[in-house]
């Protein structure tokens, strides 16, 4: 009994199933690609549409509302992926867990798609209807 709670509690992948190291491992990409991107997003340029700041360098072409969705996106995939790692090995919030899980990749999932539209419509503009 005590090989198997001193196995939950440490952190080598080997002591835990494969299923789980690798749940684990996804949750801390998420982690780690979610604070890199609202790092980023600290340092870029901004202008401001209609009140609102929107960087110029990436999210130039599609509206103020893509760009808040992305950041909402953004910090929904932080706290479900930190949410999952904190509750996860507990197994009375096991569906708590994954459910944050899902959020997070979610969430991910739709600010990756979010910054996708707005490389391919700063790469490719509207052409000019004059």
């Amino acid at each position: 009994m005590i090989s198997v709670i001193d196995a939950l509690i440490s952190n080598d992948p080997k002591s835990r199933s494969s299923t789980q190291a690798i749940r684990t491992r996804f949750l801390e990409t998420i982690l780690i690609i979610s604070f890199l991107f609202a790092t980023i997003l600290l340092v870029i340029p901004y202008q401001y549409e209609n009140g609102n700041p929107v960087p110029t360098v990436i999210f130039n072409g599609i509206p103020a509302s893509g760009f808040h969705a992305f950041v909402v996106s953004l910090v929904y995939a932080f706290t479900g992926a930190l949410t999952a790692l904190l509750i996860y090995d507990t197994a009375a919030s096991s569906f708590l867990a994954r459910f944050c899980e899902l959020i997070s990749i979610l969430s991910m999932t739709s600010a990756l798609f979010l910054l996708v539209w707005s490389l391919i419509t700063f790469s490719f503009p509207k052409p000019c209807m004059g």
